[in-house]
């Protein structure tokens, strides 16, 4: 009960005519037992026309669909994945640059708290610390077909970021799923 952040009811009808109806019929139930046969105690003319007036107030007020809102307020720890590939693929050629602006910007992410750095090649990995020094670029294959199915078994993703090289050597072809 305490995140409850606001609390309303409302019915398809206005609040105030049904109010009104309500004290009507309390005054009509008063009416009608105003005399009976054989006398009853004050009390329990009282009491009886306070269980008829509430009971017929509770029926006429579900013959206008009550409804109940609760909001409540709740805040969700959200993750921001990042993925790199970590695949001979990235080295070969002109791409040995490409390897240290990678490892350039893992350092600068490990600065941050909030994201979650996966490497990939062959099976995805996390990473918990000395992400750079873990980035040797030795995986035989890359396959990013394992990473939608990877973000489909998680909860809470805000955001995802994948750096390679876009070539796949195994799995499925990502513009395909």
């Amino acid at each position: 009960m305490g995140n409850i952040e606001n609390f309303s009811l409302t019915t398809t009808y206005n609040l105030l005519v049904i109010i009104l109806c309500v004290i009507l019929l309390a005054a009509y139930s008063f009416y009608i037992y105003r005399y009976t046969l054989p006398s009853i105690s004050n009390f329990n003319r009282y009491l009886l026309v306070a269980l008829r007036s509430i009971i017929i107030a509770l029926i006429f007020f579900l013959i206008f669909e009550p409804l109940l809102t609760i909001t409540k307020k709740e805040k969700i720890e959200t993750k921001n994945f990042v993925f790199i590939d970590n695949s001979k693929s990235i080295t070969i050629k002109d791409s040995t640059t490409r390897a240290d602006l990678i490892k350039n910007f893992v350092n600068t992410l490990s600065d941050e708290n909030n994201f979650v750095i996966n490497t990939f090649g062959n099976e995805i990995k996390e990473q918990k610390s000395n992400v750079a020094e873990s980035l040797l670029f030795d995986e035989p294959n890359t396959n990013i077909a394992q990473i939608f199915s990877f973000m489909n078994s998680e909860e809470n993703i805000n955001s995802a970021v994948l750096i390679s090289d876009g070539i796949v050597t195994e799995g499925s072809d990502p513009t395909y799923l």
